[in-house]
């Protein structure tokens, strides 16, 4: 297969999605579906082994770090990626549906969240407010729970900034395939189903960490506005 699934592990989402990915071991083997997985740790599930997935053990250092990582070895052996949050909720049937859409530079896939359908979103480059609509000066970005890439596309812009641990790098990302002309191609589907994480016992370590990479991005993209 052209295309393979990655995600990246850590913590408490770890059990619901390997509970999900073990119970269809047969058929991912049937349709010839690979499964990257990049453990960040922070858990006591223990995987098990099974052809259809490739585990890559690594430290928790951030997304960008952990999907770059992922990626490089995924495109050793394939051409596309399609890249899930853990938190996701989906049919293996779904994906195997639309591989073919997948098979293109940076595809976005459309996930409910909250009630309501999310893809793009847009970014002004002069103010740096985020919006739902399109309005003077913006340019879309990608919504990040579920998108694909090309290992073409993944070479050419040199994959995540690593700078960020979390948060922003989906934005900053998205003004790199803006820069590039590479455009955001949506696919609208059923039942990708997005769960934010909301425990309270995170938040104030979440803020810190959403604070330190909004910093990050503004002065990499907006200090000619401070």
């Amino acid at each position: 297969m052209k295309i393979a699934m990655i995600t990246v592990l850590y913590g408490e989402s770890t059990y619901k999605f390997m509970n999900y990915l073990e119970k269809n071991y047969n058929y991912l083997k049937q349709i010839g579906l690979k499964i990257f997985i990049i453990d960040n740790g922070n858990h006591n599930y223990k995987i098990k082994d099974d052809s259809s997935i490739v585990v890559i053990k690594n430290q928790n250092n951030g997304f960008s770090k952990s999907i770059n990582l992922g990626l490089r070895e995924l495109f050793t052996h394939h051409d596309y990626a399609l890249v899930v949050n853990p938190d996701l909720d989906f049919e293996f049937d779904e994906v195997l549906s639309m591989t073919s859409s997948l098979e293109d530079n940076f595809t976005v896939i459309e996930t409910k969240e909250f009630n309501q359908n999310v893809s793009i979103r847009y970014f002004n480059k002069i103010t740096g407010q985020i919006s739902n609509k399109k309005t003077f000066s913006c340019i879309e970005f990608f919504n990040g729970p579920a998108f694909s890439i090309s290992r073409n596309c993944f070479e050419k812009l040199d994959g995540f900034d690593e700078r960020y641990f979390l948060y922003f790098e989906d934005l900053d990302f998205s003004i790199k395939l803006h820069l590039n002309n590479i455009p955001l191609k949506v696919i609208k589907i059923k039942n990708f189903t997005h769960h934010p994480a909301s425990s309270s016992s995170n938040i104030g370590k979440r803020e810190r960490i959403a604070s330190v990479s909004g910093l990050l991005f503004t002065f990499k993209h907006l200090r000619y506005n401070l």
